[in-house]
């Protein structure tokens, strides 16, 4: 069965992240994650990274991403400048051809999934590199994932989750999520209001 993982900040090559994560060096951090992404990463599995990946060089940034396991969605942060190289179509590639020979089966900004979860009824999941305070059917109960705040960020209302490993120091399952968004409020910030979360009003995919 293909499992799906939710993480974010990761940091390949950042030696300052390294050395407050207790390393005693970059390399020592690098491989230690590649350990740990392909002990619970099989091949076909797949995995939402949401931003801050590595601060690699882009060659480096390849070997990287060859030794993961697993189809990889990038979500791109602020220190993805070497991931950005894959879309950038002065390499003389569309930015589909340049990264079609390795693991990575989309690069994004922003995505969104509807999540099955029985009796005909999905979650709708955000997920960006920065927090939102209100982001698609906030209103109705949907989630929103993000990293960037390294668990820095004031808590408020709304089914919003940090996924970084400096939070959880481990990749996150649909369930970890769902346990997580059981204790949180819907939140209300702007002229959207419901207090409807079971998605009955709104037109199924």
């Amino acid at each position: 069965m293909i499992k799906v993982f939710f993480t974010s900040d990761l940091h390949f090559g950042h030696k300052k992240l390294a050395e407050s994560r207790g390393f005693s060096s970059v390399e020592e951090m690098n491989e230690f994650l590649v350990e740990y992404w392909n002990k619970m990463v099989d091949k076909k599995d797949i995995v939402y990274h949401l931003g801050d990946f590595s601060f690699q060089k882009f060659d480096e940034l390849c070997k990287t991403i060859q030794r993961l396991n697993g189809n990889i969605t990038f979500i791109l942060g602020n220190h993805d400048q070497s991931i950005r190289r894959f879309t950038e179509e002065k390499w003389g590639y569309t930015y589909k051809r340049r990264y079609d020979f390795m693991n990575i089966s989309d690069i994004q900004y922003y995505s969104r999934l509807n999540w099955p979860i029985g009796n005909m009824q999905r979650q709708y999941i955000t997920m960006s590199h920065y927090p939102m305070i209100v982001w698609n059917m906030s209103q109705h109960g949907s989630w929103q994932l993000h990293g960037h705040c390294h668990g820095s960020l004031q808590e408020f209302k709304g089914k919003r989750l940090d996924v970084g490993w400096d939070v959880h120091h481990k990749f996150l399952t649909f369930e970890d999520i769902q346990k997580e968004m059981e204790s949180k409020e819907v939140g209300f910030y702007d002229y959207h209001k419901s207090t409807d979360t079971t998605y009955d009003h709104l037109t199924k995919p």
